[in-house]
């Protein structure tokens, strides 16, 4: 494995976790209906 492969792969790695954990935030707020906006104020 070279390491442009590598890096190439760690990109693609970090775009899912990222796209997952933003999705997942999304339902969670969906989910609870809380206030999470002003909690990210504070």
């Amino acid at each position: 494995m070279t390491r442009a492969h590598l890096s190439e792969v760690l990109a693609e790695t970090a775009l899912v976790a990222y796209s997952a954990g933003f999705l997942v935030l999304y339902i969670a707020i969906k989910l609870s209906h809380l206030p999470i906006i002003s909690w990210l104020k504070l």
